[in-house]
């Protein structure tokens, strides 16, 4: 991460998907990392960091080994701008989204094809 941010003419910005499958020490490890370097921001290290999971961040819990005796859990996240849910999207989202798609590149999807984009998942 270090040079991507520090060869990028912009602020560097990055996504982890599926980010709270992480658990124990490997998540303990990656926060650590972030934490670490959160003030060497923007020219050393990312400016944004979003965390991308089905679970909210603020519901996510650790308890560590001092609090264990006591069945404190604690949240990990200090979470700067807030906590977003995306909701399923509805067939006319699809409809929306391929029409933003295809003003942008020209590229035209049949109904046929958005309807069968969006079948397996229905959102």
């Amino acid at each position: 991460m270090t040079w991507w941010a520090e060869t990028s003419q912009k602020p560097l910005v990055i996504f982890f998907d599926e980010f709270d499958v992480l658990a124990g020490d490997s998540l303990i490890t990656l926060l650590t990392q972030f934490r670490t370097g959160y003030t060497d921001r923007p020219k050393h290290f990312p400016q944004t960091i979003c965390l991308i999971g089905v679970r909210d961040l603020r519901d996510y819990k650790i308890k560590t080994k001092t609090q264990e005796e006591f069945g404190v859990l604690y949240s990990p996240f200090n979470i700067k701008a807030e906590s977003l849910v995306l909701p399923n999207f509805s067939l006319e989202d699809v409809h929306t989204l391929y029409g933003q798609h295809t003003e942008e590149t020209g590229q035209n999807f049949t109904e046929e094809a958005t309807r069968y984009a969006f079948a397996p998942i229905q959102g």
